[in-house]
């Protein structure tokens, strides 16, 4: 995870822990903050979004034809659960007055939350919107497999893709998405052969190949 990716899941916690922490806040002091059902369902759904969305789509098998499904169910989660968990707040608390509602700064709030949720999801969504990509060049492929005492086996992959053209593509990867991409390859000698490549970009996922 990069450091401004990092930054976003840091803001997202806190936006969620500040409400929760207020909500309690107001509980303690026998105050009702609202928290009704569907704002507790709100924050689970935000949550949940924030935390295995990531999942969806490192552990799913894209294939050419099914390649947008995970993306898809992971930017649905996130966005609209952002957008869920935003609009629950402004409407489920008595920090926002109801007269208030209708102002510009309670709309901040939610677009803020929205925000938050497309850049949590930007890659996928960058993906879902771009299509997969086909790229023809010469591949090499080097996969290193580790065996952490604390953490079990890890495996990480770095694929170098260089075109006749003289552009560079290097995509790097970790777990399940290299034994696909090693699936892939596995009719390709990995010997600088040609191959064509279809590949979700942002994702650096391997759909398929064809090696000659």
């Amino acid at each position: 995870m990069n450091l401004p990716m990092l930054v976003v899941w840091i803001i997202a916690f806190s936006v969620t822990l500040i409400v929760m922490g207020a909500a309690f806040s107001y509980r303690i002091k026998g105050e009702s903050m609202g928290m009704a059902l569907l704002t507790v369902a709100a924050i689970t759904f935000w949550m949940t979004g924030l935390v295995l969305g990531f999942f969806v789509t490192l552990f799913s098998s894209p294939t050419p034809e099914t390649w947008w499904w995970a993306l898809a169910i992971r930017v649905v989660w996130q966005i609209g659960g952002a957008a869920f968990f935003g609009l629950a707040i402004l409407f489920d608390s008595s920090l926002i007055r109801k007269e208030d509602r209708k102002k510009i700064g309670g709309w901040i709030f939610v677009a803020v939350c929205v925000a938050i949720g497309v850049l949590v999801s930007l890659n996928p969504l960058r993906d879902l919107v771009q299509g997969p990509v086909t790229i023809h060049g010469t591949i090499n492929l080097e996969i290193l497999r580790q065996m952490r005492p604390k953490y079990g086996p890890s495996i990480r992959g770095a694929l170098e893709i260089a075109t006749p053209e003289g552009t560079h593509y290097g995509v790097n990867m970790f777990g399940w998405p290299v034994q696909k991409a090693e699936e892939i390859l596995e009719q390709c000698d990995n010997t600088g052969e040609i191959a064509i490549i279809v590949m979700l970009q942002r994702m650096n996922r391997l759909l398929d190949a064809w090696c000659r």
